[in-house]
């Protein structure tokens, strides 16, 4: 008597795909979790691109000591608004130094409300030098 051909998937072989598809899971969503959180990041990060820019003219100018917001024409720090952005507060703080502040709102469960970014810019014959820091993680921080 002959044996018939086995056709399909045995369980064994079920059981390794969905396996394999378990650790690829287990590896992507923690990377796209990450990712979704440095957009929303991105985001509080350009709408901070005109109080960096204003900063830098001022620096060019000769007169960043003591500007804030209203003195570089731009809106007060807590009217700047976004899905994720609480304020953003520009200031000059010597002839050589800048710093722009911005404090995020929640997000993803990862970054806590209020948790800031700052743009420290110093002052140089070729223009700001911008250097980022804050309290997020540095995973988190977006480049200069």
């Amino acid at each position: 008597m002959a044996r018939a051909a086995q056709r399909g998937l045995t369980i064994i072989n079920l059981m390794i795909i969905v396996a394999i598809i378990g650790i690829f899971a287990s590896v992507a969503v923690p990377a796209y979790h990450d990712y979704t959180v440095r957009q929303k990041v991105r985001e509080a990060v350009n709408l901070a691109s005109p109080a960096r820019t204003a900063l830098d003219i001022a620096c060019s100018q000769g007169s960043l000591s003591g500007v804030d917001n209203e003195s570089l024409g731009l809106s007060p720090a807590n009217a700047w608004s976004g899905d994720h952005t609480r304020s953003i507060a520009a200031a000059g703080l010597s002839s050589t130094e800048g710093i722009v502040t911005i404090t995020l709102s929640s997000i993803g469960g990862v970054i806590a409300d209020g948790r800031q970014i700052v743009y420290t810019g110093a002052c140089g014959a070729d223009g700001m030098h911008w250097t980022v820091g804050g309290d997020l993680l540095p995973k988190y921080l977006p480049g200069t």
